[in-house]
């Protein structure tokens, strides 16, 4: 028998170890949001509520999570839906826009808490609640509202109000978002409709400054009203287009180990995600460019997202986070 040489055992096991998951997310029917923690992988949708709990090393579902229901852990469909899922000091939280529920994380029902008000994407910051409410005003004038709650949910004060647009009237392209977070017991606020600064409050709703970024934002051209006119609008449809003078500022936010991850809505020449990369200790800018994928999250040194296949399925992607950077600064 012919001995194998110790070094390719080596290498075959480092390439065993560091071969890419591809879990097929085969429970869904739109892109799903993901949340790692450890080997749990969490999946879900919001609208048609869906949750499942996968292994990362087993590549396998684990757990059918949240049902549709009266009871504990349970919701009420089409009433409720998924707003928010994080994980704080070991424990799973979910947030529908009527109740908390919390779980351990490895998906055993601990308790929840329903509250009489009706809030988009609440998430706990110390023993506070941030989350968004909207509002009818003068002229009939809708507002999103970002909320300050107490433990009970009682409002303590409306930190950060932004215009919305009728849905009755007008078919708003591209339209302004508020997108908040609790970070080391900071709240943090980004509205996509204006220039990247993001705004930072105390647990009080009192301001402490903001972190400007410069960037330079993408104009809308007449090609592109015409081209997502041709592609959403009916003939038929009454309600005016209506456009912002630029794309959003970002897509999305993720606040991560000390760095705010700005993911970009443009996507560069050879097909990458770029994502602007602000380090809040150094205050140092860089640029990451990612696999295009919907949904990015991370965890540990690696990032992972929702890659959809030639058969319109869905599975996980991952990859090395540290390789990702540019060597330039920003």
């Amino acid at each position: 028998m012919k001995k194998i040489p110790l070094m390719f055992l080596i290498f075959a096991s480092v390439l065993a170890f560091s071969k890419e998951k591809q879990i097929r997310l085969d429970n869904f029917l739109s892109f799903p949001r993901i949340l790692v923690n450890g080997d749990f992988l969490y999946a879900w949708t919001s609208a048609f509520p869906r949750f499942f709990i996968y292994s990362i090393s087993k590549e396998c579902l684990l757990k059918n999570l949240v049902k549709k229901g009266e009871g504990p852990g349970e919701l009420r469909f089409p009433t409720e839906s998924i707003e928010r899922v994080y994980v704080s000091k070991n424990r799973l939280y979910i947030h529908s826009n009527k109740k908390m529920m919390v779980f351990t994380l490895s998906g055993k029902f601990l308790f929840e808490k329903r509250f009489l008000i009706n809030l988009i994407r609440p998430v706990k910051c110390g023993d506070r609640f941030v989350g968004i409410s909207y509002t009818v005003e003068k002229r009939q004038e809708l507002y999103a509202l970002l909320n300050l709650y107490d433990s009970e949910f009682n409002l303590i004060k409306t930190i950060y109000k932004q215009r919305k647009y009728n849905p009755m009237k007008f078919i708003e392209f591209m339209p302004a978002e508020i997108y908040f977070t609790c970070y080391e017991n900071k709240i943090y606020v980004a509205d996509n409709n204006r220039d990247l600064n993001i705004l930072k409050y105390s647990l009080n709703g009192e301001k402490q400054g903001q972190i400007r970024i410069r960037y330079k934002r993408y104009e809308i051209t007449e090609k592109d009203k015409k081209n997502l006119i041709k592609r959403y609008i009916n003939k038929h449809n009454e309600c005016k287009p209506l456009f912002h003078k630029y794309y959003p500022s970002f897509q999305n936010i993720i606040f991560f180990r000390n760095n705010i991850f700005i993911e970009l809505y443009k996507s560069s020449k050879q097909g990458k995600k770029e994502f602007i990369v602000y380090n809040m200790d150094t205050k140092g800018v860089r640029r990451i460019f990612l696999p295009f994928c919907i949904n990015y999250t991370f965890y540990e040194k690696r990032f992972y997202c929702v890659k959809i296949g030639e058969a319109d399925e869905f599975y996980l992607k991952s990859g090395n986070l540290e390789q990702t950077f540019d060597k330039k600064k920003y």
